[in-house]
């Protein structure tokens, strides 16, 4: 039913079209994060597949902002994209925002039990990573199989420390849960968004599920970005250049 909505704790489904019900679906989480990788990479994602949008998430748990472009608002969600002309089918994450800390767990927690309810049966959350050495990819999973099976692709795996936001909860909340749940971290190359990075997890995610993609078509943002990197660390430069010479002493006779 167009329309249907779905409440819980200040957050609410809003489901666009026709009931969709999915078959041993993937979810793939892209907010956005870190170098934008996992923004990059879903919207790479729904473009490739023609993907569906079927549902939005709200939240008061999300900043309270309208978002103009071209003189239109929204106001900031979450989006859900459906996938079945592959299997695994998929269901692709993203969205305007991060939910807050104070509600992240939450509002995640509400989104999983609604993709499991669509099929859902494996969580992955895509990020970046900032690492002067190491893996292009790097992973985290839960369990000492999945991060075998991550190492079978060539997959990095982060030994120690913390994964904070959107990539480590949902995959934690996944994990409790019952569902397959691993995370992908692209180790970044260039400040701002890096479209780097995301082809570099979604040739992991190309590999791992045999998907049909095609690259290439990243390569003219990747140019792009390297340029703008190259034009920002030039000026950069130039401005300690000339703060050097600022700060030289002067001598008269």
């Amino acid at each position: 039913m167009k329309g249907k909505e779905l409440r819980h704790n200040g957050t609410f489904v809003k489901e666009l079209g026709p009931e969709i019900v999915l078959k041993e679906a993937i979810l793939i989480q892209g907010l956005p994060g870190m170098g934008f990788v996992g923004h990059l990479s879903a919207r790479f994602l729904i473009d490739e597949f023609e993907a569906v949008e079927f549902a939005r998430i709200y939240s008061s748990y999300f900043p309270s902002i309208v978002i103009l472009r071209n003189g239109e608002g929204k106001l900031v969600r979450i989006e859900l994209f459906a996938v079945e002309k592959v299997e695994p089918n998929l269901i692709i994450m993203t969205g305007d925002v991060q939910p807050s800390e104070t509600g992240m767990i939450q509002v995640l927690d509400f989104v999983l039990d609604y993709c499991a309810s669509k099929g859902v049966k494996n969580v992955i959350a895509v990020g970046g990573l900032r690492a002067e050495n190491g893996p292009e990819v790097a992973g985290f999973a839960f369990s000492k199989e999945d991060l075998e099976f991550l190492k079978d692709y060539d997959v990095g795996t982060l030994e120690n420390g913390q994964v904070t936001g959107a990539v480590g909860v949902i995959t934690a909340l996944g994990a409790e849960k019952g569902l397959k749940s691993f995370g992908l971290l692209g180790k970044l190359h260039v400040s701002g968004p890096d479209p780097i990075a995301a082809r570099n997890v979604l040739n992991i995610l190309r590999q791992i599920y045999n998907l049909p993609i095609d690259l290439n078509r990243m390569e003219e943002k990747i140019e792009k970005a390297l340029e703008r990197e190259r034009i920002t660390k030039e000026f950069i430069e130039r401005v300690k250049e000339t703060q050097e010479e600022k700060d030289k002493p002067s001598y008269f006779i």
